[in-house]
C-alpha cells in the first residue's frame, strides 16, 4: 500500500519531478504553509524522470509548484473530502498564498500532466475513463466571487 504522489517544481524555466510513496494523504497540510515550505518538502523527496510519473490509477495526490508563474495546482489530502470543503480550503489557501494562483486539480493526475503539456497517454491506459466523465464540479475555476 501507499499514498503515492508526484511533486513538480518549476523555477527559472527548469522543471524537476519528485516522488513520495506516502505523502498524498497529507498534501493539504503541506500546502497550507506556503510556497517556501512546499519547495523544501519537495526537494527532500526522490527525483524521478517524466517516464516514471505515476499513472492515474496509482497517484492519490500531486502538485505543481510553479515559481515562474506563481501558480500552485494540486490534489490530495484527507481534509478535502467533498466539493464544499474543497472550495472552503482553496479560499483559505488563496488568502495565505497572496499573489499566487491556487487551483485544485479536479481531474487529478490528468490535470498535472496537462499543465506540463504532456500527453494524456503518459498516465492513462487504454481502458481507463477520465475522471471528468463522472460529473464532478469544476472546482479549479471557482474564483471566490
Amino acid at each position: 500500500m501507499g499514498h503515492r504522489c508526484n511533486l513538480v517544481l518549476i523555477e527559472g524555466g527548469e522543471q524537476k519531478i519528485y516522488y513520495d510513496h506516502w505523502a498524498a494523504t497529507r498534501l493539504d497540510e503541506v500546502v497550507y504553509w506556503g510556497p517556501d515550505h512546499v519547495r523544501q518538502f519537495c526537494i527532500q523527496k526522490d527525483p524521478i524522470s517524466i517516464e516514471q510519473i505515476s499513472d492515474d490509477t496509482w497517484a492519490e495526490g500531486g502538485l505543481i509548484l510553479d515559481f515562474d508563474e506563481k501558480s500552485l495546482l494540486w490534489f490530495g489530502g484527507e481534509l478535502i473530502d467533498n466539493p464544499l470543503n474543497t472550495l472552503t480550503y482553496l479560499n483559505i489557501l488563496r488568502t495565505k498564498w497572496e499573489g499566487w494562483g491556487v487551483s485544485w486539480a479536479i481531474e487529478g493526475q490528468l490535470d498535472i500532466v496537462r499543465y506540463l503539456s504532456l500527453p494524456d497517454s503518459l498516465i492513462i491506459g487504454d481502458g481507463d475513463e477520465k475522471t471528468s466523465e463522472i460529473g464532478l464540479p469544476e472546482v479549479s475555476s471557482y474564483d471566490g466571487a
